[in-house]
């Protein structure tokens, strides 16, 4: 094609593309931080391609119109928005700090607004993993804004002139999109800051699939059901309805049932947690508390409740306290939560050692929870079995906090579902025979299951198709009711299986019991060929393949009904599938069954050891054995056929043997020589191991560096990358890492002179002794002169006391001060280890540091002392322990903040009082931003610390660097330190008292900041209904405008969408259409930021549709210029 000489205006339009397509082309990626800033980059490079696209079948190539070109180009007044469009995006792809496009004013401004002005910087030391956080809560929602800009303006050049032939517009959603993709992305980053890197597991919806239509309904009836249900709360009392009944009667699936039912019924959020055996979850039943959190993140206030916890701990991981106050913010704000758990009583599976653990344990886990929830209008529900441990903990309620529901399920209860469950059962097995013969089947099953749905299952084995009903109904009459005799008659089948298919059978439900999580299809595999007596792997047995006639034929017929095999959630792959036991209660069978079988019980009979605890042992001497075979590591991971299911154990042998290992016996001689032939060094398997372990250690770096044994010491997760790409091959690290004490003697005598070298994360062998709180290990490096200053390959400090000292380890920290270690252990880029103590609230140790020297004025990275740390985590004890031992209370940091204000700002009030008492000045503000301690209270909503200090004299009118007031803040009601803190109604709730709290002390309810912007302007600003009536009813001027862009209350509310606050303006004398400085009217703003409903209102009363602004536009150009084309 050539060019043709048309009119200089199409002439200028194709050179105005070329330029656009080299900005373009130069617009910065993104940072590779996460998954979302990998969606959002692809969606860019896609528009970038539908420009490129769009260009050249119109007819613009290079800076040249083409002579076949889109006839919609002669048309000049296309033409001409063409030209404003490609400007547009010229502008958003070139865009920096001191050249702003005119698309972006408002964003501009309407951002600034939400800025918090006071910031704290950033612990030195974790500067990368604040730079993620600070991409995901911020810097990324501006990369977002601008391709969603970019999107939303390719989609309108095509809707203007098609390149589809039909000449019509599609309705373009990109803001839509953009919004919906940078808030996406952020609560992707807030469940992983609470839930780490796993995802939740699907029992829910495993139970919630297994249910027959029909059953479970009963309960949904039931008057105590009803009356837990009901959105009344006596009393103000919380309400507990604990629901138990004996193994297999369906409580998981009647509880998934309950769940569903809440979830459809209740308006108020509803969080579920289902326990099971199988997983990890059974140690530690706190860990449902994060699950609820990350299920109510769809709810406003939770989301701003967890996105302001999250930047308060600058990425730290939560800790188990974090958890718990922030559900009881939630709890606090939101009335009518209810939370679900099922299977409580599996969390006990875990062995005697595990129900010792009193911060784990279900009595404590249940204590807390009551506290979290006492006073509150939440409901509890608990299903699971009557165990006395959670009897005793729910019915002990002396000071009556909270009422509790109580029902035992019993056979009458489920009698009609377990007919229908039984009829289900008989029409899949028996789909051969007459209705008539089914149902009388069915019902014999029912009548002898007494409730027991699980014994009916059992039974499967028995309806073969081709046995006569006679021969079946003597088979069911001859099976004794309860789950235990149908296990029995299960093992019995078993026994009378040959040897080899008996071993086989026995190996399986070890697996299946016992292993750490459900193995896979291909991982049991692997694990089948190790021999249990003698540990030989068998490689030779390997299957050709593994299909559905394997599972089969190879798992389901040999275990019967004690197994089953379940499917992942999108997973369709046969050797991805888990076998997992039918039920908790074949996992209690098994136990008892070994222990019968077990003929070195008397050997071990001084050890008490339970038959978990020898399982355990046995399966991490089969792991270890089957690492130590050559064989099982010339596979690859992606290898298909044999080396798939080789390396898939292998995968899962690597940790799992220590994992084994400590729920069993450490002490076993058996599994100690099998570690010490695997850890030497001449053994051609120990580089193999040790690289595959080094592999995983290195996929959880991301979850070590928000470890608190690591954290706000030294590293950024930068320098764990680094550490780790030099990972030591010296056994001795390794021997400390996992705590091997029995052997550490001898690695201590072959590798003396590595004693000091560093391993992955940079870490010492004695540093992580001092971690792992292995005294006997600290003792014997100690003995053997390891060096306890700087070691000479890092020319570092050696953090063991920071570390110990931040874990807790009383006796390690006192073996390591009679050494003579560097108490102050500190430089300008660490805590020191009395701040490591006092963050994590240990006194005793704190208390031991002084008494050992340890300067109470020390400052670490953040030049934050002890006290200030004291203060800001809350340990009014430390605070008391550290003012008695001199420390100055009057003590600033590098940015003017005191330990008063941080008490202020984080809502302490005993430490509040406490420190006033002591003589500290409550109008002191901090150096950059002004902010006094009634500013910070005031912005967090901390309506008794404001009352205080009003009551003690602070200054209410008060300005800091913007001249914004605590009423000022109090209305604007932002919390996130990056600015975007969604407005919540719990929150607002809590800022009306302010106010009203703040006008009654004699506040000026006119007064203005920097930008013009009055408190009124403010609760308009953030569409606080009731702050403006409030702050209206004092006399405000409803039209004054801020200074620079001249924006009314009306303005801003029409452009946020604030249906209530535009209403309500307009009913009160708005003037409906005066423009801001760029001659946009509320109209203008309503229509470009997609508000239908706004506009309706606006129209309504009378705007006027034929404004221009600046740039030409009226209302409705403006519309459709933004693409929402819905506004017509």
């Amino acid at each position: 094609m050539e060019a043709i000489g048309l009119g200089i205006g199409i002439v200028g339009l194709a050179g105005l593309f070329s330029t656009c397509l080299d900005v373009v082309n130069r617009f910065d990626s993104f940072k590779e931080f996460d998954t979302e800033s990998h969606l959002v980059e692809t969606q860019f490079k896609a528009q970038k391609l539908r420009l490129q696209k769009w260009g050249h079948i119109v007819g613009l190539q290079g800076d040249r119109l083409m002579e076949k070109h889109s006839e919609l180009l002669d048309d000049e007044r296309i033409r001409s928005v063409c030209s404003e469009l490609l400007s547009a995006i010229e502008a958003i792809c070139s865009y920096d700090d001191d050249t702003k496009s005119p698309l972006s004013i408002v964003l501009d401004h309407r951002q600034s607004l939400r800025d918090k002005i006071w910031s704290r910087k950033g612990r030195t030391g974790q500067e990368s993993k604040l730079e993620k956080l600070s991409w995901a809560l911020g810097d990324k929602a501006k990369k977002m804004a601008q391709v969603g800009q970019f999107c939303l303006l390719v989609d309108t050049l095509h809707n203007l002139v098609p390149i589809d032939g039909r000449g019509h517009a599609v309705q373009s959603r990109s803001g839509e999109v953009d919004q919906d993709i940078m808030t996406n992305g952020i609560k992707r980053d807030l469940h992983t800051w609470l839930l780490g890197p796993d995802s939740p597991n699907e029992l829910f919806e495993i139970s919630a699939g297994k249910r027959i239509p029909g059953t479970c309904e009963w309960a949904l009836r039931q008057s105590w059901f009803l009356d837990w249900s009901s959105s009344e709360f006596p009393g103000d009392r919380a309400k507990v309805l604990w629901i138990n009944g004996p193994a297999g009667f369906g409580k998981s699936i009647l509880c998934a049932r309950i769940t569903e039912h809440l979830l459809e019924d209740l308006k108020s959020p509803v969080g579920h947690f289902f326990y099971s055996s199988d997983f990890e979850s059974r140690r530690n039943p706190f860990v449902a508390m994060r699950s609820w959190i990350s299920q109510l993140m769809s709810h406003s206030t939770v989301f701003a409740f967890t996105r302001e916890r999250a930047s308060a701990n600058q990425g730290r991981k939560p800790t188990r306290e974090d958890i718990e106050r922030l559900l009881r913010d939630i709890v606090t704000a939101i009335p009518g939560c209810t939370f679900i758990i099922d299977g409580l009583d599996e969390c006990s599976s875990a062995g005697d050692d595990h129900k010792l653990d009193g911060g784990n344990s279900i009595p404590n886990f249940l204590e807390r929870l009551k506290s979290i929830v006492s006073g509150t209008e939440t409901r509890i529900l608990i299903v699971s079995r009557d165990e006395p441990e959670i009897r005793n903990s729910l019915c002990n309620d002396e000071d009556q906090a909270y009422l509790i529901y109580h029902h035992n399920i019993r056979a009458d209860d489920v009698r009609s579902d377990t007919e229908i469950y039984s009829r289900s059962v008989v029409n899949q097995k028996l789909s051969n025979r007459t209705e008539e013969i089914k149902e009388e089947i069915a019902l014999r099953l029912a009548g002898r299951c007494d409730g027991q749905f699980l014994w009916v299952k059992l039974q499967e084995d028995c309806l073969r198709r081709g046995k006569s009903k006679m021969q079946i109904e003597r088979d069911i009459n001859s099976t004794p009711r309860g789950l235990e005799h149908a296990y029995e008659r299960n093992w019995q089948r078993i026994s009378l299986l040959d040897d080899k298919d008996r071993d086989r059978t026995v190996s399986l439900l070890r697996w299946a019991a016992f292993a750490l999580r459900p193995l896979t299809v291909n991982e049991i595999t692997g694990a089948l060929l190790i021999n249990d007596e003698c540990y030989q792997v068998r490689v030779d047995e390997l299957p050709d393949s593994i299909d559905e006639d394997y599972i089969a034929t190879e798992i389901l017929d040999l275990c019967g009904s004690l197994v089953e095999i379940r499917i992942p959630q999108g997973e369709c792959d046969v050797g991805l599938r888990t076998v997992q036991l039918t039920h908790f209660s074949v996992k209690q069978y098994l136990l008892s069954i070994f222990l019968s079988q077990r003929t070195d019980l008397q050997l071990d009979s001084d050890l008490r050891l339970s038959t978990e605890v020898i399982e355990s042992t046995l399966l991490a001497k089969m792991c270890i054995s089957y690492l130590d075979c050559e064989e099982v590591w010339f596979s690859k991971p992606h290898e298909p056929g044999e080396g798939n299911f080789l390396s898939a154990f292998r995968g899962y042998a690597t940790r799992g043997w220590f994992g084994h290992a400590q729920l069993g016996n450490m002490q076993d001689e058996q599994l100690m020589d099998l570690v010490k032939h695997l850890f030497d060094t001449a053994n051609p398997n120990w580089i193999l191991w040790k690289n595959q372990f080094d592999s995983q250690l290195k996929d959880a770096v991301d979850i070590m560096n928000q470890d608190n044994s690591q954290e706000n010491m030294t590293y950024s997760s930068t320098e764990d990358s680094r550490a780790l790409e030099n990972i030591t091959d010296c056994p001795l690290w390794y021997t400390a890492l996992l705590n091997l004490t029995f052997m550490m003697d001898a690695m201590i005598a072959a590798n003396k002179d590595r004693i000091d070298e560093q391993g992955g994360l940079g870490f010492t062998a004695l540093e992580l002794a001092c971690g792992t709180g292995c005294l006997r290990t600290v003792q014997m490096l100690l003995d053997n002169d390891v060096n306890l200053g700087i070691p000479p390959v890092s020319g570092r400090q050696s953090i063991s006391l920071k570390i110990a000292s931040f874990q807790g380890h009383y006796e390690i920290v006192k073996l390591l001060l009679t050494k003579h270690i560097d108490i102050q252990g500190t430089n300008k880029d660490a805590m020191t280890p009395l701040c490591c103590a006092v963050s994590k609230g240990h006194v005793d140790i704190a208390r031991l540091l002084l008494d050992h020297g340890a300067d109470v004025e020390a400052r670490g990275a953040d030049d934050f002392t002890p006290i200030h740390t004291a203060v800001e985590e809350g340990h009014i004890e430390l605070v008391k322990m550290l003012i008695g031992r001199s420390a100055n209370i009057m003590t600033t940091s590098d940015e003017g903040i005191m330990p008063f204000y941080t008490a202020c700002l984080n809502g302490f009030i005993d430490i509040v009082r406490l420190l006033f008492d002591l003589g500290v000045d409550i109008d002191i503000s901090t150096q950059e931003s002004r902010w006094t301690p009634l500013i910070a209270a005031s912005n967090c909503g901390h309506l008794e610390i404001v009352h205080f200090l009003l009551e003690k004299g602070a200054n209410i009118e008060a300005r800091d660097n913007q001249m914004m007031t605590p009423l000022h803040w109090a209305a604007l009601n932002v919390q996130n330190i990056n600015g975007y803190t969604p407005v919540h109604a719990a929150v607002s709730k809590g800022h009306v008292e302010l106010v009203k709290l703040l006008i009654a002390k004699g506040v000026n309810v006119a007064t203005a900041n920097n930008w013009g912007m009055g408190p009124f302007y403010a609760a308009c600003l953030s569409g606080l209904d009731e702050i403006a009536q409030v702050l209206f009813d004092f006399g405000v001027d409803t039209n004054l405008p801020t200074q620079e862009i001249q924006w009314t209350p009306l303005n801003v509310a029409s452009s946020y969408g604030h249906v209530g606050i535009v209403k309500f303006l307009l009913e009160n004398g708005a003037d409906i259409d005066i423009p801001t400085k760029d001659q946009q009217t509320s109209l203008d703003l309503a229509a470009m930021g997609g508000h239908p409903e706004v506009v309706k209102i606006l129209l309504g009363k009378g705007a006027d549709i034929n404004t221009s602004d600046v740039w030409g536009r009226s209302p409705l150009n403006t519309a459709a210029w933004y693409g929402h084309l819905e506004i017509d």
